[in-house]
């Protein structure tokens, strides 16, 4: 959960989840569960983002909280990493089709992973996204990544995709810095 401050809150998911093949669809609803989480709202899927954002304005409280475990389903994410060099730190994947019942972690093993393929614009991704070895499936795209310290969770990404070896994410600092946006408080 993020908030924009001229826009208001958001939730983040991957850019690709809202592509549906054909370039950043904006405007539709997202539903989960039968209820309605918000309305997308903007949308980048080239460079070094594959991120979207969902707005919740309207719709539901917009809280900075993460499915952590089948008993901790409502953590907290206490800060922004920003500027911290994550290399060789365990990052957790909180996917939900392969973080239940626990998030699935592992450790960073590239701060400059350039992901094969190209985005909307067809240019060739950029080689800024994290690489790391934790473990997720199909439907797990536009997950949290966090950094799980002594200090709380830190939001460290949003979750790409994965090759034959390890998986990849969006940087959170480049999400933040790219739409102005905080995180929302736990």
């Amino acid at each position: 959960a993020v908030n924009s401050p001229a826009f208001g809150p958001f939730i983040l998911t991957a850019g690709h989840c809202s592509s549906l093949g054909a370039g950043c669809v904006l405007s539709h609803q997202w539903i989960q569960g039968g209820s309605t989480l918000g309305v997308m709202s903007a949308c980048r899927f080239q460079g070094n983002l594959d991120v979207a954002m969902i707005s919740t304005y309207g719709w539901r409280n917009n809280i900075g909280r993460i499915h952590s475990t089948a008993a901790d389903y409502f953590h907290s994410v206490t800060f922004a990493v920003t500027t911290q060099n994550l290399s060789g730190v365990t990052v957790c994947n909180h996917g939900r089709a392969s973080g239940v019942p626990n998030p699935q972690c592992g450790t960073v093993t590239s701060l400059t992973f350039r992901p094969s393929g190209v985005g909307d614009d067809g240019n060739l991704w950029s080689a800024d996204f994290v690489r790391a070895t934790y473990i997720s499936v199909d439907g797990d795209s536009g997950s949290g990544i966090t950094w799980p310290t002594i200090y709380g969770f830190g939001a460290a990404g949003i979750h790409k995709s994965a090759d034959a070896t390890s998986d990849y994410f969006t940087k959170f600092s480049r999400v933040a810095s790219y739409w102005s946006l905080t995180l929302t408080p736990p």
